[in-house]
């Protein structure tokens, strides 16, 4: 997932119609516009997949240049300028794949003092996803085609790690102005914010409806129907 704050005050297609003289048959074949419409899907995932990269991973991951660039003393699929480093992964056979089956997530180096930090494997992984997606390889996540859908997903990517790692279960006892720590009023859910003492019991909650809109909201577009999820 991309580091997220989990609670805050925080080309159209043209379509044708292709006619063939079949002789024999004496008629005519119609093109389905499901097909341009499924590519057109594709290349528009394929470019937010791209653009996370070049936007959010490749800073990101800066670090790793030393080894994984040319004359480095791991194998070379980057390189100092995002664009080239995203042509690299490519072309490199196996990196570019779901989260649970990309190196690039799960390898585990010989030394033990190299590793990958909570907020790389959240971008890694939020990026390698879009990939996985829009590549239609092993391990993707279907699209969400409802809200509920999109929720559920959400849901099974929230890492307790990352959420202990921001330490997410001290902002129960964040002070208000007048009235006490937030979990004086939101202890079982008032307000459908979840701020427990337990922050266990919290990170569980909010992963819950309604308590996870806190984190993400539905977004709708021109004609009413799911769209994404937008933090």
């Amino acid at each position: 997932m991309a580091s997220r704050s989990f609670f805050g005050r925080g080309s159209a297609v043209a379509l044708a119609t292709l006619v063939v003289a079949a002789a024999a048959a004496g008629g005519c074949k119609k093109k389905d516009s499901s097909d341009d419409n499924a590519a057109t899907d594709d290349q528009n995932q394929l470019n937010e997949a791209h653009d996370y990269y070049v936007q959010h991973v490749h800073n990101a991951i800066a670090s790793c240049l030393g080894c994984h660039q040319a004359g480095g003393s791991g194998p070379a699929f980057m390189a100092p300028n995002a664009e080239d480093s995203y042509s690299l992964l490519e072309k490199a056979v196996g990196l570019i794949a779901a989260p649970k089956n990309s190196p690039l997530v799960q390898h585990n180096h010989n030394d033990p003092t190299i590793s990958i930090s909570p907020e790389q494997r959240s971008v890694m992984t939020t990026w390698l996803s879009l990939e996985a997606t829009a590549r239609h390889l092993a391990g993707a996540v279907a699209k969400p085609k409802t809200i509920t859908d999109a929720y559920a997903q959400f849901a099974q990517c929230m890492n307790p790690d990352i959420w202990a790692y921001y330490r997410m279960g001290d902002l129960a006892f964040t002070q208000t102005d007048a009235e006490g720590p937030c979990l004086g009023c939101h202890s079982t859910g008032q307000g459908s914010a979840w701020l427990s003492a337990g922050s266990n019991e919290t990170f569980t909650n909010s992963k819950s409806f309604p308590f996870i809109q806190k984190l993400v909201v539905g977004k709708l577009n021109d004609k009413g129907s799911f769209e994404s999820l937008e933090a």
